[in-house]
């Protein structure tokens, strides 16, 4: 970010020189090319130079605040508990779907050392009739398999990629892989990240959307 603001303000910079150039030679004009106006044209470069130093200043605010917010990310700008918003996956034939419902409950926490751990749940899956997760009828079973997804491990960031070492998860598969998130945005509240291989059948890409808990 602070090569951005350096960039921005070389930016500002040129045009405070630009645009204060054309300013004096709109207001100059021929009859304030003779040496006998130049005191008048004193007083109207003064306002030249007046509204030039407003108007780079609002670009020189807007520059300066402006910062990128899917690149030159941190691990400790994740740092954190997160609450999941949405999960939605678009398949290879296009078709969308929210594999963990409209409101999906669970957290991602990231620590500051480097670890994490991820719970992913869809509402409204069905108890289980024999009060035992050991006696679960087919229909139980497949939907507490399908509906959940937890995980943890160690984590790490470089610009926009977030990558993920599991070494647990309910979903034996990921076991032991690395798996890579490109992070869409982040900010101090929200952060949004693409899945390109997410572990529903159909394959496609998942958009995930995380508020930040306070």
């Amino acid at each position: 970010m602070r090569l951005c603001q350096f960039a921005a303000r070389l930016v500002i910079g040129f045009l405070y020189d630009v645009i204060g150039i054309f300013e004096v030679l709109s207001i100059a004009g021929p009859s304030h090319a003779r040496a006998s106006n130049w005191d008048g044209m004193g007083t109207e470069m003064t306002r030249a130079s007046t509204h030039t130093f407003g108007f780079a200043a609002l670009l020189s605010g807007a520059a300066l605040s402006w910062s990128p917010t899917a690149t030159a990310q941190t691990a400790k700008d994740l740092a954190g508990t997160w609450a999941w918003v949405s999960v939605e996956t678009t398949r290879a034939d296009g078709q969308k779907a929210q594999p963990f419902g409209p409101s999906p409950k669970g957290h991602v926490v990231f620590d500051g050392n480097g670890r994490f751990a991820y719970l992913l749940a869809r509402p409204g899956r069905p108890k289980f009739g024999g009060n035992s997760r050991e006696d679960g009828t087919t229909e139980e079973n497949k939907a507490a398999v399908q509906g959940t997804l937890g995980m943890s491990g160690t984590y790490s960031v470089d610009g926009s990629t977030l990558t993920f070492k599991v070494e647990a998860s309910t979903y034996p598969n990921s076991e032991g892989t690395e798996q890579k998130r490109t992070i869409i945005s982040l900010t101090a509240e929200e952060l949004r990240y693409s899945n390109p291989a997410p572990t529903n059948a159909g394959g496609g890409t998942a958009v995930v959307v995380a508020k930040r808990v306070k």
